[in-house]
C-alpha cells in the first residue's frame, strides 16, 4: 500500500507532476495526496492576447496588470505570514455522473486576499477590483479528458 504523502510546493510543474502520479496510481493502489502549501504572487498580469486558455477573457477583451495574490488585509491573516494558502487532497476517482475515470481533487481550501490594481476592458482601465478574505473551501471536483 502506497502511504499518503504532504506536499509543499510553490511551483506549477511540480503540483503538475504530483498530479500525473496520482493519476497513473495503479486501482488497487489506495493512495492519496495532500497538498498544504503558501504562496504569493506579487505582479501577475493577465493579458487578453495570451490567454488562450480563458476563452471568456479572450471574448471579453479583458486585461489585468499588476495582479497580486496574497493575505496581508482583513480577519482571516493569523497563521499565513502574508501569503495566500491553498490545501488539497489528490487520488484516482470516477465520476458519479460520467462514471469516467480522473483525477478528484477535493477537501480544497484555498484563501487568499487577491487585488487587480488595474483592470482593463479592450484597451480602457475601468478601475481596480480588490477581494478581502476571499475563500474558497469545503469544494470537491473532477478532471477528466474527453
Amino acid at each position: 500500500m502506497i502511504q499518503p504523502h504532504t506536499c509543499r510546493s510553490t511551483t506549477r510543474s511540480t503540483a503538475l507532476s504530483f498530479w500525473v502520479l496520482a493519476l497513473s496510481l495503479p486501482t488497487t493502489a489506495m493512495a492519496e495526496l495532500q497538498m498544504d502549501t503558501h504562496f504569493e504572487i506579487i505582479n501577475g498580469s493577465l493579458n487578453r492576447d495570451a490567454a488562450d486558455v480563458i476563452l471568456l477573457f479572450n471574448f471579453a477583451a479583458v486585461g489585468i496588470e499588476g495582479l497580486q495574490i496574497h493575505n496581508r488585509r482583513g480577519d482571516d491573516t493569523l497563521g499565513h505570514f502574508g501569503m495566500a494558502s491553498a490545501t488539497a487532497k489528490l487520488s484516482r476517482g470516477t465520476g458519479s455522473v460520467s462514471g469516467k475515470e480522473g483525477l478528484s481533487i477535493h477537501e480544497v481550501e484555498f484563501r487568499a486576499d487577491i487585488d487587480m490594481p488595474v483592470f482593463k476592458v479592450g484597451q480602457v482601465s475601468i478601475g481596480s477590483v480588490q477581494f478581502t478574505d476571499f475563500a474558497i473551501t469545503d469544494t470537491s471536483m473532477m478532471v477528466y479528458g474527453h
